[in-house]
């Protein structure tokens, strides 16, 4: 369980962005990776932040720039600004590392 799981659904654009399918879970207790969504195809991910004013985006993008070691300024929420599916965009990171850094986060539960 894990690995295969994460980097089936870590999509990677020709210019070398990869793109992550996510599921938010607003009000949560702590903002955390909680596992993967296998029917949907999307990491879940839980904020505390609460869903107005864009605040939820802005804890998953702290909370994966924190978890990717990558600064905050390479992700982007590219779909879903408003809904709890979203897509995000990570720049300057392999897929690789996306895969191995998301992994050690979900096999830790």
């Amino acid at each position: 369980k894990g690995v295969a799981e994460i980097s089936s659904i870590i999509q990677e654009s020709l210019d070398g962005n990869i793109f992550l399918p996510i599921e938010v879970q607003p009000n949560a207790s702590r903002d955390s990776i909680i596992g993967m969504n296998e029917w949907r195809g999307r990491l879940q991910v839980a904020v505390k932040a609460q869903p107005q004013k864009g605040a939820a985006n802005k804890a998953v993008i702290r909370l994966l720039s924190e978890i990717l070691e990558i600064p905050s300024i390479d992700l982007e929420i590219t779909q879903g600004h408003t809904s709890r599916q979203k897509m995000v965009k990570l720049k300057n990171i392999s897929a690789l590392d996306v895969s191995e850094s998301m992994n050690k986060i979900l096999t830790q539960e």
